[in-house]
C-alpha cells in the first residue's frame, strides 16, 4: 500500500511537487490569446500582399510575352491588335477571357527615342478582371530587314 502524504492526504510522495491552479491557467490562456489575435491579423495582411504580388507577376509575364511576340513579328506585319487572354496569356474566347490586351504600334521617327523610321514603339495595354486598373508596358522594336 502507498503511504499517504500527511499534509495533503493524497497517496504518493508529493514533496516539492507543484502544480498550476485553475486561475493561473486561465490567466495564462488570456495572455496567450491577447498575443495571438494581432498575429492572426498579420496573417491576413500577409496573404493579401502575397496574392497581389502574384497577380502583378502574372500581368507582367503576360505583357512580356506579348511584347516578345511583337519583337519577333516581321516589322512590316506589326499592327494594332486586340487579344482576349486567360491568366497565363493564352488567347481564349470572350467567355473565358479575364484580360483584354491591346497592342498599339507607332512606327516612324516620331514614335521612338531613336529617331529612326526603322523602329516602332510598341505598347501593350492590359485591363480586365485579372488586372487592377489599366497597366501599360512598352518596348521599341527595330526593323532588321524582314
Amino acid at each position: 500500500m502507498v503511504p499517504k502524504n500527511p499534509d495533503t492526504g493524497h497517496a504518493g510522495n508529493f514533496q516539492g511537487a507543484g502544480g498550476f491552479s485553475l486561475v493561473e491557467i486561465a490567466i495564462s490562456l488570456g495572455i496567450l490569446s491577447v498575443a495571438i489575435i494581432p498575429l492572426m491579423g498579420l496573417l491576413s495582411v500577409g496573404f493579401s500582399t502575397m496574392r497581389d504580388s502574384q497577380s502583378e507577376m502574372r500581368i507582367t509575364i503576360v505583357a512580356q510575352k506579348l511584347l516578345a511576340e511583337a519583337q519577333m513579328t516581321p516589322f512590316t506585319q506589326l499592327k494594332n491588335q486586340t487579344y482576349l487572354l486567360d491568366l497565363d496569356g493564352n488567347r481564349v474566347s470572350s467567355l473565358d477571357a479575364v484580360i483584354e490586351a491591346r497592342l498599339n504600334v507607332e512606327k516612324g521617327s516620331a514614335a521612338n527615342f531613336l529617331g529612326s523610321a526603322n523602329a516602332a514603339q510598341v505598347s501593350v495595354s492590359l485591363k480586365g478582371t485579372a488586372v487592377t486598373g489599366e497597366r501599360i508596358f512598352s518596348a521599341t522594336v527595330a526593323n532588321l530587314g524582314d
